[in-house]
Order: structure tokens, then C-alpha cells, then sequence
């Protein structure tokens, strides 16, 4: 270096000096290229190299001098390793997927800088926990990573059915009960008062059940609170909720009565900081195409989508939504460049001819992917792994899911559970990580899969 032409001089003779006066401690390379395989990697971003080394060199010659003989005397090896390529991106979180009920996702992006994803905060006041309840139903499933996740459901109490949440830490191998809210369990379709149906979480803290009814814990279950998001005097019918980038969104129609009938021909985008309560409307009152239809609410990261039927609805954090022209109605997100959509056409006899489209730049333009084929009436979600494998989830006189790993030139059933279903529509189906998936088929199980969709086990609560 021009401002320290000596050092290369001055560190050799520094560690000569050091390494004339010590013998080599046995094992001391075993040690050392253990250490090294284990160290973990120094992110160094934002400084300026040359600079921060020139301010260095002075306490690195003596550094260097002190280290040698510490490794002598003490036979302790320390290692490591500064990361001086490109930072490695996290892997994607579960991309929100469900048509109904989609799961959160985080931000995935093309050609943009590494962004820090600070980890999930532990809970240090776990939820008092006890054995699942006999006879629990599942009814909604929310993973955060392949290992945290949740099951809402209900279980028999006298001669209610009472809402229960059952919890893993384990990759579903074990499961305890926690707290649950104190509102109504079903579907809502026919609740007499609000109804819990679904459940999120975005970390191992902060949650929210929904239906009719929003609750949310910040917590990790222990409390759950009654959320009175402005109603106007009007019933409240929360249809989705999804997190992502550090926020929530909850989709919300003003009813008459406690039922999506009684529903006007608008929805509402609320938003909140996942730690708090502090929700705002970010949407305005967006129309409705299709009232028989719930809205579906997609979220990966700050970007957020509504959509029924043929009206789809694009924002970004708190700015206004721009209506997009979707060939059909919104499937799954990849990232916010990469979409898909399902047309159903000619319906009929419990089937329907359906089209899968993409796009790559964010709805702008899209082009049919794959074939045409005839596919059971009802789809109810669809999970996009950010790695070319699509699943959709479908049922009407059975209950299936389908995937294609090639962007819908060919669909294979991957799942068709004999569980009695006779068509039961599927809740909730996403990606917690590129490899594993989640599926609940309502009140009867919650389905796992380790490699990406294409086998499926029962999971046992």
C-alpha cells in the first residue's frame, strides 16, 4: 500500500519473532481447519475497505504478534470468515397463495440489493399449553417457517363445537393446545354472530383469527383482542388477513348481518405494523365484481392485491391501488413481477375448462401457460414455491391438488385424500419455504409436504 509500504516487512518479522519462541501444539491444524468449516460468515456491508484497513494496520502488527503466541499457550483456535462476494439473499418466506385465505409471503425482488431479514423474535412468555383437544377439526393452518406453525379448529364442549388452536415448534411432529378466541368457530357462511374460520401468524408473536370476527395476539396466544376496525354503525366481515414486510392487511366488507349475503358490492383494505393495533385504511372502498365469490387477498412484502373474479386491485404499503386487467382471477404471487391467474370457462356436470396465465412484469401483459384442460368447478387456492412449482387446490365432486412444474404444459394430482371428503373444499394451501407445503382440507386434516408438493402426508394433531 502506498501510505504503509513496510507492512508486508513489519508483519513477517512480527511473526517470526513470535513463532522462533513456540512449538506447534498437536492437532493444531485439525483444529484449525475445523474451526475454519464452522465459522460462521462476517456480513461486511456499507464501509469503505481501504479506508477502514489503512486505520487498522497499526493495531494489526501488534494483533498479529499477540495472536501467535496466544495460539501457543492457550492451544485455543479461533476463526473468521468475511463474506467479500455478493451477499447471500434469505430464501423467500411463504409467498401468499390462497385464493380464500392466502398465506403471507415475503418480499422477493429482480435485481434489487440484498435487504437484511432480521430473524423471528423468540417468545420469551410462551402461551401455557396443554395436550389437543380429542376430536379437534382442524379448519385453518398458518406456517411461518418449516418448523413454527399453527392449526385453528374446534373441538366438542358440551354441545358447541369451541374454537382451539393447536401449535408446533417441531415440523409438525408434536403439537400442544394454546389460548384461542372466545368467538364463534365455522365458516361464518351461516353464524348466527361473528365467526373465527382462519388463522395468521407473522412471527412467533404476532397473529390474527378471522371470519367474521378479528382478533389478534401479540403475545404469541396468550391474549387475544377484539379488533373494532371503523364500522360505521355496520357489521364487520373480515374475509382475509395476510402479513408481510413487517405489516398486516385485513380485508374487510360493511354488512348488513353477519353473513357475505348481507355484504355490499365493496371491500377495504386495512393495515397495521404486525406489533400493534394501529390499522388504516389504505384502499378506499374497492368494488366488487362478484358478491357470490369471497375476495381473495394476496400479500408479499410491502405489495398487496385484491381480487374477485375479473376485479384485481394492485398496492404498494399505504399508497392508492391500481386496478389491473387479470385474464380471470388471481391465483398466486411469486413476487410482485411474477403472477398467475385461473380462467374456468364452460361450466358444468361439477367441471370447468381452465386456463392458467402468467405474467412477468407485474400485470402489464400476460400470455396463457400451457394447455387448456377440464378441471373440477370449485378452485380454492393456488401456492406458487418461487421455484417453477404451482399448486392448486380444487374440489367438487372430489377434493385434489394439482401441480405442474412446468409452468402448466403438464398437471399432475398430487393429492386426492380419501378422508371422506366428497368434495369439501380446501382452506388453506402455501408454501411456508420452497420445499415444504401446507394444505387443510376443512374439518377433516391438515396435509405436509418436504419436497415441494409432489408427496403429501396426513399429519397427525
Amino acid at each position: 500500500m502506498a501510505d504503509y509500504p513496510d507492512f508486508d516487512h513489519d508483519v513477517r518479522n512480527a511473526l517470526r519473532g513470535a513463532a522462533s519462541t513456540i512449538t506447534e501444539p498437536a492437532g493444531l491444524a485439525e483444529r484449525l481447519i475445523a474451526g475454519a468449516a464452522t465459522a460462521p460468515a462476517a456480513r461486511q456491508r456499507g464501509w469503505n475497505r481501504s479506508t477502514a484497513t489503512r486505520r487498522l494496520l497499526p493495531p494489526l502488527l501488534v494483533a498479529a504478534a499477540v495472536a501467535a503466541v496466544a495460539i501457543a499457550t492457550t492451544a485455543i483456535v479461533t476463526t473468521s470468515q468475511a463474506d467479500h462476494g455478493k451477499p447471500t439473499i434469505p430464501p423467500a418466506q411463504p409467498t401468499n397463495s390462497i385464493l380464500t385465505n392466502p398465506t403471507p409471503g415475503a418480499p422477493t425482488s429482480v435485481n434489487q440489493s440484498p435487504v437484511v431479514v432480521a430473524p423471528a423474535p423468540s417468545v420469551s412468555n410462551a402461551p401455557t399449553s396443554g395436550p389437543v383437544p380429542a376430536g379437534f377439526k382442524p379448519y385453518s393452518a398458518t406456517f411461518i417457517d418449516a418448523e413454527h406453525g399453527w392449526v385453528l379448529g374446534g373441538a366438542a364442549c358440551g354441545t358447541q363445537l369451541c374454537s382451539s388452536i393447536a401449535r408446533t415448534t417441531d415440523g409438525g411432529r408434536t403439537w400442544q393446545d394454546i389460548a384461542a378466541p372466545d368467538g364463534e368457530l365455522g365458516t361464518g357462511q351461516n353464524a348466527s354472530a361473528p365467526a373465527i374460520s382462519s388463522l395468521r401468524f407473522a412471527d412467533p408473536l404476532n397473529g390474527w383469527a378471522f371470519g367474521g370476527a378479528l382478533y389478534s395476539t401479540h403475545d404469541g396466544g396468550q391474549t387475544w383482542s377484539r379488533q373494532p376496525i371503523a364500522g360505521n354503525g355496520s357489521a364487520l366481515w373480515t374475509s382475509a388477513v395476510e402479513a408481510g414486510g413487517g405489516f398486516v392487511e385485513a380485508l374487510v366488507d360493511k354488512c348488513s348481518a353477519y353473513s357475505p349475503a348481507n355484504c355490499v358490492d365493496k371491500v377495504t383494505v386495512y393495515r397495521s405494523p404486525v406489533g400493534t393495533d394501529a390499522w388504516t385504511d389504505v384502499s378506499g372502498a374497492v368494488s366488487q365484481i362478484q358478491l357470490m365469490s369471497l375476495p381473495a387477498l394476496l400479500v408479499n412484502g410491502q405489495d398487496w392485491w385484491v381480487s374477485v373474479g375479473s376485479a384485481t386491485y394492485h398496492g404498494h404499503g399505504g399508497s392508492k391501488p391500481v386496478r389491473l386487467t387479470v385474464p380471470g382471477q388471481l391465483l398466486a404471487v411469486a413476487d410482485p413481477r411474477h403472477l398467475d391467474s385461473l380462467s374456468s370457462t364452460d361450466g358444468g356436470a361439477g367441471s370447468t375448462t381452465q386456463q392458467l396465465y402468467g405474467t412477468i412484469d407485474g400485470g402489464a401483459h400476460w400470455a396463457p401457460s400451457g394447455p387448456a384442460y377440464r378441471g373440477p368447478s370449485d378452485v380454492t387456492g393456488g401456492a406458487d414455491n418461487t421455484q417453477r412449482v404451482l399448486l392448486i387446490s380444487e374440489s367438487s365432486g372430489d377434493s385434489e391438488i394439482r401441480r405442474t412444474t412446468d409452468d402448466g404444459q403438464h398437471f399432475t394430482t398430487v393429492l386426492n385424500p380419501s378422508l371422506g371428503a366428497g368434495g369439501t373444499p380446501w382452506t388453506d394451501l402455501a408454501f411456508p419455504t420452497p420445499a415444504v407445503a401446507v394444505a387443510v382440507l376443512t374439518g377433516l386434516g391438515v396435509f405436509m409436504s418436504h419436497d415441494a408438493g409432489a408427496t403429501w402426508n396426513l399429519v397427525t394433531l
